[in-house]
């Protein structure tokens, strides 16, 4: 059985989502990409809420056939029959086939005609239909989208089973009632990939030691977690979260979920969770302060040095309230300045606290990782970089055994 996946913006971090979300429930896939798409080989059905789950998913189905060339226009056209249906779609990934198919759909089309039945091709300019296009026209609940993959003259087709609800991510990205654009705003799917990176069994406690406006808490309460706790420094960082997830649970059902938020200082969590342990951590620690493009060098250098003393800090707080084999999804910053970017040097530190990057991907994916073992994630003309790390803590396991 093989299901596809299209990934958004950053399509390294959609494929390390999809593995940790397989390798926490226990799915059983193996993963292997291509250009525009991300396949899925299991033997058992996949959730059918798993595309719901996911942060950095554009679109998902199944693979339903592989057809040559020459009998794909007939074959497409049998499909859109047996959806019952009428409308259809058509989407080219991979393989650089955009200008092979460009006449694909109106041959379609034709096809259906000649067999007396009336169709409308949903197209669009793009040799992709967005996720918008393929909601509003309805293509997945009265019609039908396929996706086509080529491979020289063998053409794998897929049919579009899910799209991302944008609307709804949206509506939660801009309205919440509490925002505070001035410490920076971490996007909802951005959250949601974090929570999802940390492997957290949705039976357990998970942690997000930087608050801020509670976009990770309210994000993993929609997803259902049994238990979710938010800490910051500042008092109104407290009180937006609060207020943000009373909004939630008037627009959503979080009832399942038990959600804690706490005034502290990350460095000292371990103090205000006192006996309460944690299976994961999700989390964009502070950032710095906002930058406007004037900083000289020195003024970047300064702020790297206070940001590498509250993240060993933290990090060292946090060690005490992990559970055995617990994870820690989180975002670094990367800062530029000039022609160069300047990471966090914090990773020999960390490595001493029992923290080391684990793999945010299986072995054998075409992707690009950093030499530190991180992705990035980033928005156009963005001054700071957002460097998403992985922290395994078996080896903490040991660290602590030792000393």
């Amino acid at each position: 059985m093989e299901y596809f996946l299209i990934p958004g913006r950053h399509p390294e971090l959609s494929a390390a989502e999809l593995w940790a979300v397989a390798e926490r429930d226990h799915l059983g896939a193996e993963l292997r990409e291509t250009a525009g798409a991300i396949f899925i080989s299991t033997d058992r059905e996949l959730p059918a809420e798993l595309p719901s789950w996911l942060g950095g998913m554009v679109k998902f189905g199944k693979i339903i056939g592989e057809v040559s060339e020459h009998e794909l226009t007939g074959w497409l056209a049998d499909r859109v029959v047996e959806s019952g249906g009428r409308d259809f779609g058509i989407s080219i990934y991979h393989g650089g086939s955009a200008a092979r198919f460009k006449n694909l759909g109106l041959e379609v089309k034709r096809v259906l005609r000649e067999r007396g039945i009336k169709s409308r091709w949903v197209s669009s300019r793009e040799p992709t239909l967005s996720a918008v296009v393929v909601q509003k026209n309805g293509l997945i609940r009265t019609g039908i989208e396929f996706c086509l993959f080529a491979d020289g003259q063998r053409i794998s087709v897929g049919q579009t089973t899910d799209v991302q609800a944008f609307e709804e991510f949206s509506f939660r990205d801009y309205g919440r009632p509490r925002r505070d654009i001035r410490s920076g705003m971490l996007p909802v799917k951005l959250a949601r990939m974090l929570i999802n990176l940390s492997r957290t069994p949705r039976n357990g406690i998970l942690l997000d030691p930087f608050c801020g406006s509670g976009t990770i808490v309210t994000e993993a309460a929609i997803l259902g977690f049994r238990q979710v706790i938010g800490g910051d420094l500042e008092k109104r960082a407290v009180e937006d979260t609060a207020e943000n997830v009373g909004w939630t649970s008037r627009n959503l059902d979080i009832s399942k979920t038990s959600v804690r938020i706490l005034q502290s200082p990350a460095e000292e969590i371990d103090r205000a969770l006192e006996n309460t342990k944690v299976d994961g951590i999700a989390t964009e620690p502070y950032l710095g302060p906002p930058l406007r493009g004037r900083e000289r060098p020195a003024d970047i250098e300064k702020i790297v040095r206070e940001l590498s003393i509250l993240y060993v800090k933290s990090f060292a707080a946090i060690r005490n309230v992990l559970t055995p084999g617990a994870a820690v999804a989180a975002v670094f910053p990367v800062f530029r300045s000039g022609n160069r970017e300047l990471p966090l040097p914090v990773l020999e530190d960390l490595k001493k606290l029992g923290f080391l990057p684990a793999p945010l991907l299986p072995p054998g994916l075409d992707v690009k990782m950093t030499a530190r073992g991180s992705l990035i994630y980033q928005r156009p003309d963005q001054r700071v970089l957002r460097e998403v790390f992985l922290f395994k803590t078996s080896s903490l396991d040991n660290t602590l055994k030792k000393g």
